[in-house]
Parts: C-alpha cells; structure tokens; sequence
C-alpha cells in the first residue's frame, strides 16, 4: 500500500504550472524505494479561492502527508488551514517549506505538533530524505538534513544541505511527464542564484552570490514542451536575465517557437542589472516575435547613499542611464522599479529620483513598499535602521512592511506614497505627460512638484470614486498587494475614466500656470492621447474640456481630430510623431486599437487588475497612433 502525498501551491495568478511541486516529486522519485512507497497528487489553486473550498479539497485528497509551498501572499491562509488540518487529519504529516517559513522555526513551528516540520533551504534533497526515512519502520527524522521539528518538547534543527550545484541532478518534470494537466501560466528557471548581495532580497544574500544553471540542451527542450503545451504567459524565474550570452540563444528559441506555435504571447523577466546592451537585445528579440513583453529596470532607489545602505553599490547607475537612452531610441517597452523607502532614502531624494526618473522619459515607473522579508540582512538590521513597521496578517497573506526609518518618518512614507500615486496616474497613465514634460522644461516646474500639487488637490477631492479608493489602499496597507496598481489602472482608464477626465480638468484649471495657451494645447493632447487599457471600452467624445483641437468623428476604437495648423509642431512634440508637420491637412485619426485585450465582466477585479498592471507595464503596445488623414 503506498502512501499519499499531496503538494499545496496556493497562488496569486490562475492556472499556475505547479513548478515547485513538479521539481520535489521529480528529485524524490529518483529513488525506487519511494517511486513504490509514494503516490503524489498536486493542488494548485489561488489565493482568493474561497478557504472552505480549499479546506474540503484537501480533507477529502485524505493525504499522508502534505507539502505546503509558503510565501509572505499566501502564509495567513496556510496558517488557518494548518490550524484545522493537524485537527480533522492528526494521523498525517505536514511539511512547510518557502522564503517565509525557513530558518523560522521558532514562528511556525508548535510543540503540540511533532507531525509538523519546516525544510531549511532548497528542497529537494531534504524532502527526498524526508520521504525516504519515512519508508522505515520506526522513523527518526534527526536523520534528515535540513528540518526543524520539534521531539519530546524540544525544538531539534538538523543541519543543512548544502545547495545542488549540478543542477541537472534534479530531473526535469516537464520532460518526465510529471504535468499531467494543461497549465496558461508557467514559472520556468535556467538557473539559481544571484551575484549581487542585495540587503532588501533573499536572492542573492541566500545563495552566498553563487549562480549554478541547467545545461543547455535540456532548457531548450523544456522551452519547446512549454510551447507545445500551450503556456501562454512565461515567467522567467532567473534572477538576472541576459547575464549570460546564452540567455540571447535561449530569447531567440522562445520567440522562434513563438512564432511558430503562438506561444508564449506574454512573458516577463527580472533583468541583467549591468548588461544593458545584451538585456535590449533580448527585449527587441521578443517584441519582434510579437510577444508582449516589457523590459524591467530594477533601479530600486537613484540615491548613492541609499544604494551603499543596501549592499548595491556593485550595481552602476550608469549602465541604467544607458539603457533607458538605448530603449528610448529604439522605442522599447519598458518599466522602472522602485522601493520605498529604502535605508539611506528621503522624501526628498525620492521626489528627485522621480524627476530624474521621468526626464530620462521612462516609460513607466513602479513603486512598491519596502516589505521586511525574512531571512534578509536588512531584517536582520532593523533596529540599526531604525525600521518601524506594521505587520500585516489577513485570512491570506503575512506580510511586514516598512513605514518608518531613520530618515523617513512614518507621515512622510504615506506623503510619499501619495506622490507616487499621482506619478502612476499622471505619468504612467500618460493622463498629462505632455503637459508635465512641458512644465518642466519651460516652466520650471518639476515633475514631482506637479505630482505633489496633484496629490494635494486629490485629498481635498473627496467624493472621488478614484480618490477614494487610493485613499482607501493607503488606509488599510493595500499597497503592498500585488494587483493594487494594476486596481488604480482599471479604474483609471476604464471604470472611472470620464470621472477621472474631470478631475483632470478641475485640477489643471486651477493651477498658477494654467493661463498659459501651450499647457492647455498639451492638455487637450494628452486627453485624446491617453491610452485605453481594454479594447473594448466605449471611445467617447468627452470634448467638454477641448477648445482648441476638435473631435469630427468618433468610432469604436479612434477620432477623428482637427488641430490647427499653428498647434501641428506641438503636437509632434508631445507624442514624437514623424512628418506631421508635412503639408497635406490637419485632420487626424488618432487609432486606440492597438494590443488591448477585451474588458471580461465575469472574471474577478483581480484577474483585470493583473492584466492591467502587465499592460501599463508594456504601455508601448497600448498607445494610441497618430496618422494625419488626407482628403
């Protein structure tokens, strides 16, 4: 009789490939013993699957033993679901392993419980040897490299593996056979491990800088399963992507494929944080395939001092300001990131990283909050920095975030919060990026005093749908959830987006430089320039702000725009169009139909959210395009 095992991968995206549980089976059963001794089953669902329905699974799959995957967005709901399991199944054994729950014993582990165990570190070697001293009759998992659990009241830790440097020792589950269902979604590395120390990251502090990969042969031959088995959206799990000149080789299969079997349509990846030129190439290599992607630059902080605070230092700003001018010339999709705040960082600092951020005309800037993730040195150096934080622990995630350092006060990390929030809606958006970047370099106003000025009008607008919920997100801690800019996306350009036009409009109306003609041409250009997120959000004339361009004719996916022949230079000007200015009419069909997918009612807030923070992401694929029309 063999006994069951059942993998638990709680997720945040749907239909997730299982790639932690196929890599732990595919490594177990390299041994006979438990190939016969064990049968596995593997559960992956969502987060925001209701928890009775995850509860009545997992009662009803009656398992031996089983694997919980843990991560800071799903250990609130592992916890509730431990808590009920070591009572309905007392005879069965759990497992707990992820960044959240290693080395951490103390925090997850219960006396009570003997038949509950944490894995330290890579998995598996230590659950193959887990599953094989199970096969004994009387088991002593003291035997087991790199477990803590308790035994007679004590806690034991045995000590660690170390990590696999043959990577090719753990057999390949996608070429094994191990996925037997279809997957839309897949997580796939060619290799573990990252050079850099980064303070805020486990990546790299973990794994002592070293990086071990997958041979070749076999990361092409997985590349080509995942096509052939329909993985729409790759996510590429390699610390830095383009570090190795392979990962180009490795680009050009993928897009191969991809334009052989229409998939992967989506992919996205942390990149090479000092090879520019190699990571740009990789960004063409997919976009000329047709695949939406954007290329990410990981920035995040511009501050010297904050970058020296977080062990960064071996990470040029430089090469980042050569690939942001690289991607503007070759009209590249691309998003920048940033933490906030960081050790070393000020509001102040951070207003000008913003500013030098969006004269370099990044594409899309990102901000998340800085979450004090175990296992880190920064939380091992918390009251050195002067952390504060608030632990956020809801039915689904754990989480502990950063609202107060030594050089940020806690109302100076919500004012923060809030001027990103107006960069995310002005400048991603592209809601007045034409009349920003004329402010600034006429006006004198920089970009962060208009965010500024934006963020101070939006908290005396209440009654705003958008406000509100922005407000809202900053009350209640939401900015740390993965699809809360993606949210503040949705309703932006979609289901507040006439609401938001006129409070657009009221704020430009009341601002010191509004009385001047070139803002308000720039203005009216950005309104008719602002992207639509979904393709099939109703276009809608909305001209009650226009006075001097003119909408003629609208359809469902472009207008039909009259500009006045003194204005035509602006215009090229703000949204970079070539031979505008030629003779041949004023009229233009501004086309919003571009790489939009439709508005699906009856998919969750969440799911739209997600899409749409890809999208504003890979604004490049969504702008509208500007063709002068001759009669």
């Amino acid at each position: 009789m063999t006994n069951k095992v059942t993998f638990v991968e709680l997720t945040v995206y749907e239909r997730l490939l299982p790639l932690v549980s196929g890599y732990l089976q595919a490594y177990a059963c390299r041994e006979p013993d438990i190939k016969r001794a064990f049968s596995f089953e593997k559960y992956s669902t969502t987060v925001k699957t209701p928890y009775l329905n995850i509860l009545r699974d997992l009662e009803k799959s009656d398992s031996d033993i089983y694997a919980f995957s843990c991560y800071i967005w799903n250990m609130g709901l592992v916890k509730s679901l431990l808590n009920q399991l070591l009572v309905s199944k007392p005879h069965a054994r759990f497992l707990l392993g992820g960044p959240q729950v290693m080395h951490h014993a103390h925090q997850y582990l219960n006396k009570r419980y003997e038949n509950l165990v944490i894995c330290n570190g890579e998995g598996e070697r230590t659950f193959s040897e887990y599953l094989q001293e199970l096969t004994n009759s009387r088991p002593d998992l003291s035997n087991v490299r790199g477990l803590s659990f308790y035994r007679d009241g004590n806690l034991i830790t045995t000590e660690k593996h170390e990590r696999i440097k043959i990577l090719d020792d753990i057999p390949s589950p996608f070429l094994g056979g191990i996925f037997d269902q279809p997957y839309t979604m897949a997580i796939f590395e060619t290799n573990r491990g990252c050079p850099f120390s980064c303070g805020f990251c486990y990546w790299g502090a973990a794994n002592n800088s070293k990086v071990f990969s997958f041979a070749e042969e076999r990361v092409r031959d997985e590349i080509t399963w995942l096509s052939n088995h329909d993985c729409l959206f790759l996510y590429i799990a390699d610390a830095n992507w383009g570090i190795y000149p392979r990962d180009v080789g490795y680009s050009e299969h993928i897009a191969g494929l991809a334009k052989q079997n229409k998939m992967p349509r989506m992919i996205y990846y942390s990149a090479a944080k000092n090879r520019p030129e190699r990571v740009t190439q990789i960004t063409e290599i997919f976009t000329e395939a047709g695949i939406v992607t954007s290329q990410p630059v990981s920035l995040q902080t511009m501050s010297e001092a904050s970058l020296a605070a977080v062990d960064r230092t071996n990470i040029r700003l430089i090469a980042y300001n050569e690939l942001q001018d690289n991607l503007a010339a070759k009209k590249i999709s691309s998003f920048t990131e940033l933490i906030w705040p960081l050790p070393g960082e000020t509001l102040s600092s951070f207003k000008e990283g913003l500013d030098k951020l969006c004269e370099a005309r990044a594409e899309t800037i990102t901000v998340y909050p800085q979450l004090l993730l175990h296992n880190t040195t920064l939380y091992h150096r918390r009251e050195e920095l002067g952390f504060v934080t608030k632990k956020v622990d809801d039915e689904i995630g754990e989480a502990e975030i950063v609202i107060q350092t030594a050089e940020v006060s806690s109302q100076e990390f919500l004012d923060g919060f809030r001027i990103y929030y107006a960069c995310h809606l002005l400048h991603n958006t592209r809601s007045l990026f034409a009349v920003s970047s004329y402010l600034n370099k006429k006006r004198q106003v920089k970009h962060s005093d208009l965010f500024s000025a934006f963020a101070i009008f939006c908290e005396e607008s209440k009654g705003n749908s958008l406000v509100e919920m922005c407000e809202k997100s900053l009350e209640e801690y939401g900015y740390y959830e993965l699809f809360n800019l993606g949210r503040i996306v949705h309703y932006a350009l979609h289901a507040y987006r006439e609401t938001f036009d006129e409070l657009l409009y009221r704020f430009v109306s009341t601002q010191p430089w509004w009385d001047d003609p070139q803002v308000r041409i720039r203005f009216e250009i950005d309104l008719l320039n602002k992207p639509y997120v979904y393709s099939n959000t109703p276009i809608r004339k909305n001209d009650h702000a226009l006075a001097h361009l003119r909408i003629t004719n609208t359809t469902s996916s472009s207008y039909l725009v009259e500009i006045p022949e003194e204005y035509l230079s602006t215009l090229v000007e703000s949204i970079g169009g070539e031979g505008m200015e030629e003779a041949g009419g004023t009229v233009f069909r501004v086309d919003h139909k571009r790489m939009q997918s439709p508005y699906m009612k009856s998919q969750s807030l969440d799911h739209n959210a997600g899409y749409c923070h890809g999208m504003i992401n890979r604004i490049e694929h969504i702008m509208p395009v500007w063709t002068k029309v001759c009669y």
